[in-house]
């Protein structure tokens, strides 16, 4: 008797945007399994019968689920791109601080025997060119570049700054040369 009277009986508002929560935050189970999960409306204490839920889902709630599922979409491609947007700028971020570690040192020291640092400059270079998306050309010419010509195309970078060419001996374990001796 209950679900005769329930199939006719006009539920408020509220207790029918409860029922669509349920069906949305549920994984839009059919009406036979809505059913079950259920509380009865409040004012009436009934639950609303098969037929009801079946006529609310495929007239109301598929309609307003579409809605959602388009907005919940929009939000997390918008979350995906803001997430790649603060990797590449982390990215070029590391990037332009590796390379002033590899300019520091090279001022510092000069260019000589310094590949490590030479390396460190070229790969910032890269880490923010892939961030930045830049053209890589110059960064397959540098790898090819002797010293010599690393050191010419440095200047030109530089300003005319005075760069130490003398190669330093990081191997050296004794500061006292065998002349001295």
């Amino acid at each position: 008797m209950a679900d005769a009277l329930a199939t006719y009986h006009q539920f408020p508002d509220d207790y029918q945007l409860e029922v669509f929560f349920t069906w949305y935050n549920t994984g839009k189970p059919n009406n036979k399994q809505l059913l079950e999960l259920l509380n009865p409306d409040p004012a009436s204490g009934l639950k609303p019968s098969e037929r009801t839920l079946k006529e609310w889902i495929n007239n109301r709630f598929t309609i307003r689920a579409l809605e959602l599922d388009d907005k919940v979409a929009e939000r997390i491609e918008q979350e995906l791109v803001a997430q790649r947007v603060g990797m590449l700028e982390r990215h070029a971020e590391l990037g332009m601080k590796m390379q002033n570690m590899g300019i520091e040192y090279l001022e510092e020291h000069g260019v000589g025997s310094a590949r490590n640092a030479i390396t460190l400059l070229v790969r910032g270079v890269e880490i923010e060119h892939e961030a930045r998306i830049a053209p890589i050309d110059i960064l397959s010419k540098l790898d090819k570049m002797t010293d010599e010509q690393l050191i010419e195309d440095l200047k030109s970078y530089t300003s005319g700054m005075v760069i130490d060419q003398k190669p330093v001996d990081t191997d050296a374990r004794n500061p006292e040369s065998d002349d001295d001796a």
